[in-house]
């Protein structure tokens, strides 16, 4: 069973919206049964990493990690989303120092950030 949730950074830190923290959700998800835990959608790679620390530091188990391309902006009536296949992937390999077992795209991102993503693993 995989199980993830999505956290907002206000002045305190991140947190769900119900208050919850990465620390938290990580122990309480465990303690439910789940195998694999991580956070998906709501925010872009560059705070995925920091949330993905924070899940890091208290379990070994598989962790997983599905980042937005960024957060949505309008732009003449579209919702587009900013962060590149270059910029994520050049992330994405920090979450692999971690180590971050599974990661993948959410919100924003295509094929070519996927792509992206997979040739800068392979290339390690």
């Amino acid at each position: 069973v995989m199980s993830t949730m999505v956290f907002d950074k206000g002045p305190r830190g991140y947190f769900t919206m119900m208050g919850v923290t990465p620390e938290q959700a990580v122990q309480g998800l465990e303690q439910a049964g789940a195998d694999v835990v991580g956070t998906n959608c709501g925010n872009g790679i560059e705070r995925m990493v920091e949330i993905a620390t924070k899940m890091r530091a208290v379990t070994d188990k598989f962790l997983v990690v599905q980042s937005n391309a960024g957060l949505p902006v309008i732009r003449g009536g579209e919702t587009c989303y900013l962060e590149t296949p270059e910029f994520m992937s050049k992330h994405f390999l920090r979450l692999a120092d971690l180590p971050i077992n599974i990661v993948g795209g959410c919100c924003g991102t295509t094929a070519e950030h996927i792509s992206s993503l997979v040739q800068s693993v392979k290339a390690r």
